[in-house]
């Protein structure tokens, strides 16, 4: 049973704010319901705090839209709330209950009792080894299946690091064996200590300083290109009302018109949708490239209306165009003189010849490090001086897109003037007139098209931005140059920022995977800090070996375990990732040893999934393959999984979140707007939770869906 209560105090400006408390569902329920109602009736935040109240917003797995959600409940700027809620196993010996008291304080306590009566506090990750959180909107649940795969990973991570540390265990315990009754090894063994230490000292120093880079280039990023389509959208915005205006103009006069000079529009319609696409392709590249003491000339080059170019323009975007590629050449001259450039790129093709030993534990003699050593400080050489190649490599796409739209800009305005010269020698004046509202109408069409993307990718980094804690409201009112001053950026920033779009975001996923390893790292270094100093304490009162008659054995064990973990980490891991990514396509001629792992990862899916209905029937997957989108059931049918409704696919993806037969930990899950299933659909679900909830694997589940009336069904 989970028995709760809430105080949300919301600040509507201007002095006045109104409360919420739960007043429609009840505030004592079972440990398994669905709650159907209608919208505000405080469903959606009853998950929400349940979700903040047990460490939500630390969670990994949770979606980063629930996770903003979450973080608004916590904005003093916006809301203030004070919270509690007792979560109650069904033999009332397991209890779990979590406060947050104090309205103006964005703290809360976490306890458990495992008996009943005395209560401990939780930390998130003790929170995390003896429970599973699950909170989702199962939304386009058939494109999410690859996320399932990143809870493989990190477990598939987990076990090979074991195998790597039972491989310095035994390396150690070799080490010992042959160093035994060896005055020198003590000293050895503290000078190696000392080195671990450093070794730790320095990434302790270097992680805090990568974390704090991180956040402040996410946040003007995000802020950035929010910015950039948020301009765009009000741009395009004035020129789509302008261009309804004439079209409307066209409509009142009546006029009708056939088609005529079909082949010559139809080419100009081509040649400006290429000028087009040339123009918005090359224009935010050159704004984020351009030296500050061109950019008060490069407004001449924003003013020009793409959608709608006439003669004078498309001279201009000429003149222009010609004058960018002089100024970027003359800086690709400069860079291949450069010599910290000609080294950048001698050091990166080495880099990428080394690369696939960046596992190697093989010795360079004179170097006395191993080539694995070798290629990481390659790679931190690399990362320090890619920024120059990776300009060099935009200016030089720059250049290519601005000659191919001199080229287009050409042909554009012979064939206008082709087109020009037919239609003066026409008669009908009024096929004129309809060719050019059909146009009109066409260019109405892409505008609005862009319009919605624009708004898409405006949204997307609004969010992003809320995300990183950019107060919302500030984020739509304040100017830019406040903005930017309260997130603060140095040159180090800008020096991104000048890169592409994609560039910048690649370069965020690189830092966030580059500081998980060092996290790992630090792991890793405590292990063997602790290893060491205990054989530090022993070696001072060296006695024979115990393990010495087993040397033979314990070296053949140690090559099979530095070869599975390598496998591991290595292969297993880079297929992994390919699949996640989607980079693997079923026309790849794949070797033997991926195409075995692959058929278990597609095994591993139908585990997942289990049971699913499709259509009118109840089907049990046998394998999901996401490389050709099949499902292969036990009974040998395919079913593709693009033809699944989105019900039934939302209750196959819910019930492979359910699927953790290998998991002890107690499951809390939490489900969001479930309305596109429909009674066939969720039963698999309802059974599924009957069964964790009475194999004592399910603490609570609730299930939330949109209705017209409140009502609170239990499923136990």
């Amino acid at each position: 049973m989970i028995t709760y209560d809430y105080l949300i105090d919301r600040n509507l400006g201007q002095g006045k704010s109104i409360r919420f408390d739960p007043a429609q569902i009840p505030t004592r329920l079972e440990n398994v319901v669905v709650i159907e109602g209608p919208n505000s009736s405080g469903k959606s935040t009853l998950l929400n705090i349940i979700a903040l109240g047990l460490f939500g917003t630390k969670s990994s797995r949770i979606n980063p839209i629930l996770k903003s959600k979450m973080n608004s409940l916590l904005d003093p700027n916006h809301q203030k709330i004070r919270f509690s809620f007792q979560i109650t196993s069904d033999h009332k010996k397991l209890i779990l209950k979590s406060e947050k008291t104090d309205i103006n304080v964005n703290e809360f306590v976490v306890k458990e009792s495992i008996d009943g009566k005395k209560f401990h506090p939780l930390s998130f990750e003790s929170f995390q080894r003896k429970y599973n959180l699950i909170y989702d909107i199962p939304n386009n649940p058939t494109e999410r299946l690859p996320e399932l795969l990143k809870e493989l990973k990190d477990e598939q991570l987990q076990f090979g690091n074991a195998f790597k540390n039972f491989g310095f265990y035994l390396r150690r315990i070799i080490t010992e064996i042959n160093s035994s009754r060896n005055p020198k090894r003590l000293e050895e063994l503290k000078k190696k200590l000392a080195e671990v230490r450093k070794k730790k000292e320095k990434i302790v120093k270097e992680l805090p300083e990568l974390e704090a880079f991180l956040d402040q280039l996410e946040k003007n990023a995000y802020y950035e290109y929010y910015y950039f389509y948020s301009n765009q959208g009000e741009w395009l915005t004035k020129k789509t009302d302008k261009l309804k205006k004439e079209i409307e103009k066209m409509n009142k006069d009546g006029k009708k018109i056939n088609l005529r000079l079909s082949r010559k529009r139809t080419k100009l319609a081509q040649l400006r949708t290429e000028f087009i696409e040339d123009y918005k392709k090359v224009t935010p590249l050159t704004q984020s490239a351009l030296p500050k003491n061109e950019r008060s000339r490069f407004k001449i080059w924003k003013d020009v209306n793409p959608y709608c170019a006439e003669s004078n323009e498309l001279n201009t975007v000429k003149i222009e165009a010609t004058h960018l590629q002089d100024v970027f050449s003359k800086e690709i001259d400069d860079l291949k003189k450069d010599r910290s450039f000609i080294n950048a790129r001698s050091m990166e093709k080495l880099f990428q010849a080394l690369k696939e030993f960046e596992d190697s534990m093989f010795m360079i003699p004179e170097l006395e490090v191993t080539i694995g050593e070798l290629v990481e400080i390659l790679k931190k050489e690399v990362d320090a001086s890619s920024i120059l190649i990776k300009r060099y490599d935009v200016i030089n796409e720059i250049i290519d897109v601005l000659k191919n739209l001199k080229i287009t800009v050409e042909e554009l305005q012979r064939t206008q003037k082709e087109l020009e010269q037919e239609s003066v020698a026409s008669e009908d004046f009024c096929e004129e007139a309809i060719d050019v509202l059909d146009e009109k109408k066409r260019q109405l069409k892409e505008m609005e098209d862009d319009l919605l993307s624009l708004a898409t990718r405006c949204n997307e980094y609004c969010q992003r931005c809320i995300s990183k804690g950019i107060n919302q409201e500030k984020l739509e009112n304040l100017p830019y140059k406040e903005i930017v001053k309260e997130i603060s950026r140095n040159g180090k920033i800008n020096q991104y920022l000048s890169l592409s779009e994609k560039q910048v975001l690649e370069k965020i996923e690189n830092l966030q995977g580059e500081i998980i390893d060092k996290r790992g790292q630090l792991s890793g270094l405590e292990i063997v800090i602790t290893q060491h100093g205990n054989d530090v304490e022993n070696l001072e009162n060296q006695k024979p070996h115990k393990f010495e008659k087993y040397i033979d054995i314990l070296n053949d064990l140690l090559r099979k375990t530095e070869a599975v973990s390598q496998k591991i980490l290595s292969q297993h891991n880079t297929n992994l990732k390919n699949l996640i990514n989607k980079k693997v396509k079923e026309d790849h001629k794949l070797k033997k040893h991926e195409l075995k792992y692959y058929d278990e990862v597609s095994k591993y899916l139908a585990h997942r999934i289990g049971y699913f209905r499709h259509i009118d029937k109840v089907y049990r997957a046998k394998v999901v393959n996401l490389i050709s989108g099949k499902i292969l059931t036990d009974s040998e049918e395919i079913i593709y999984i693009a033809d699944m409704g989105t019900g039934q696919s939302q209750s196959a993806y819910i019930l492979s979140l359910l699927n953790v037969k290998n998991d002890n930990r107690k499951i809390i899950a939490l489900f969001d707007e479930i309305a596109m299933m429909d009674d066939e659909s969720l039963k698999p679900i309802y059974s599924k939770m009957r069964e964790l909830y009475k194999s004592n694997k399910l603490l609570l589940g609730i299930l939330v869906q949109k209705s017209n009336k409140l009502t609170v069904k239990a499923l136990v």
